[in-house]
């Protein structure tokens, strides 16, 4: 069984379905990623000013010879801070000059292709995990290779508008 689960799964995988829908996921999430990027831009420049405007009034507070003990660990944290967050602010700066992310058709076939080459050579290793994932009341039976599912599999279906006999596709 696992075998014929194996060579359905690279065969649903590897289809144009499949891979349209890859795409289109793959990039919504990219999207998502870098709208968050964005924000975390922000907060960065947010704090960055805060922290340079505690700084320079540190600075006026000992140029106007308010001075105490706290002072130079004041001046240190602060500075310590302002390092952190360009540092961050650079490494963000990198990546997005890196370009959009986005991902295409011959990127998602590339890493299909991976993972179809990983499941035929650690075939014992892709069968286990069928195994460990694949739900007990989901079988072969009569040797057809035809489901079997519970009731509540089937009460699923009909409330999902699937006929019965159907997989769930892309």
């Amino acid at each position: 069984m696992e075998h014929r689960l194996l060579e359905a799964i690279r065969t649903r995988i590897l289809s144009p379905e499949a891979v349209r829908y890859l795409i289109a996921a793959v990039n919504q999430h990219l999207d998502a990623f870098r709208a968050t990027e964005d924000e975390t831009r922000r907060g960065l420049d947010k704090d960055l000013q805060q922290v340079e405007e505690e700084l320079h009034n540190v600075e006026r507070a000992i140029l106007a010879g308010v001075v105490s003990e706290t002072t130079a660990t004041l001046v240190q944290d602060r500075e310590a801070q302002r390092r952190t967050l360009k540092e961050r602010l650079v490494a963000l700066e990198a990546r997005q000059a890196a370009g959009p992310l986005r991902v295409d058709a011959d990127a998602i076939t590339r890493q299909l292709t991976r993972l179809d080459e990983l499941l035929r050579h650690d075939v014992a290793r892709a069968n286990a995990f069928i195994r460990a994932h694949v739900p007990d009341h989901v079988h072969a039976s009569g040797g057809r290779g035809e489901e079997v599912l519970s009731s509540h599999d089937r009460g699923e279906r009909r409330r999902n508008n699937q006929k019965p006999g159907t997989r769930p596709g892309f």
